[in-house]
């Protein structure tokens, strides 16, 4: 009698091979989704950087003498860290609410203050931070340029601030 030794159907390797490379390409597709999404919210991230330097120099719009008086003085300029102490007049509340009649430098005082309470309210566990720099025109009529920095640690990334600057000329 002659027997055929002939297989029918998948064999145990073709299975576990073809379960392996369906593993790694999902572990891919995972990886690749966690990347996107990582990088979506640090998008977003830079997007709130920026509306918080405009919000400053909107402020800074608004209070024109703050930025360079008749003597030639900034009451703006800001060094990079967060909120610190709190101002001793409150011109308004941190929701935008008028509060007690100020001078000019108090003013600016209390801007810089809320606007780095809210760059720190909008980046709580990043350490988001803020700076301000003038540079003031030599005669009066000269622009002043400001430059806005925003700090915060990005998501996925390990001690390394990212840094959204506006350079902006203030008339």
């Amino acid at each position: 009698m002659y027997l055929k030794n002939r297989q029918s159907g998948v064999g145990l390797v073709e299975v576990l091979a073809a379960l392996f490379v369906l593993s790694v390409g999902l572990l891919g597709i995972a990886g690749l989704q966690a990347q996107g999404l990582i990088a979506g919210f640090n998008a977003s991230q830079r997007s709130v950087a920026v509306v918080k330097a405009y919000e400053i120099i909107e402020r800074m719009r608004a209070n024109p003498e703050g930025v360079k008086d008749a003597a030639g003085v900034t009451s703006y300029a800001s060094a990079m860290g967060g909120p610190g102490a709190a101002p001793g007049v409150y011109c308004a509340d941190l929701d935008g609410n008028p509060g007690a009649d100020c001078t000019v430098p108090q003013l600016a005082n209390f801007d810089i203050f809320a606007w780095k309470q809210s760059i720190d309210n909008a980046f709580p566990s990043m350490s988001g931070m803020g700076a301000v720099q003038v540079t003031l025109g030599a005669a009066s009529t000269d622009p002043t340029d400001v430059i806005v920095t925003v700090q915060w640690t990005e998501r996925g990334v390990v001690q390394n601030y990212s840094t959204n600057t506006q350079f902006v000329r203030v008339q």
